[in-house]
């Protein structure tokens, strides 16, 4: 069961954060997507997740980051319009990298309260689609 709890939380939280971010239709998500750009990419020879967020406006004012679904939960808070974090992990996850949602709660200048959420992609693999929604 220990095992399985990790796996439950980030399919959990993976659902619950899509359901609250579908459910404003009226968010351009082209104009935050031209905007606001993250990345999780995981670096197998050096077992981390490489994060990063990129404000292009300038206009966050704090950016809380989560990543779910390990063993414990990552949160960092952030008060810079950029950053880039690496996150140990020591194997890629047995059930696809669904199972560990890295979502980025953000305080914009021009947007409000955001949030966005992404997956984790391995090196050289194609990037994970990212999901923008207002809170």
């Amino acid at each position: 069961m220990r095992k399985r709890l990790p796996i439950i939380l980030g399919i959990s939280a993976a659902i619950i954060t899509t359901f609250v971010l579908s459910s404003n239709n009226s968010l351009d998500e082209k104009l935050l997507s031209d905007t606001i750009s993250v990345s999780a990419v995981y670096l197998d020879s050096n077992h981390i997740i490489k994060i990063s967020y990129y404000d292009k406006s300038n206009s966050t004012n704090a950016v809380t980051l989560e990543v779910i679904g390990l063993s414990k939960t990552f949160q960092k808070k952030y008060q810079t319009s950029s950053f880039t974090e690496e996150v140990p992990l020591s194997n890629p996850p047995e059930y696809g990298w669904s199972t560990i949602p890295v979502t980025f709660l953000v305080e914009h200048k021009e947007f409000g309260r955001i949030q966005v959420k992404t997956e984790i992609s391995p090196v050289g693999g194609h990037p994970a689609r990212v999901i923008y929604g207002k809170t």
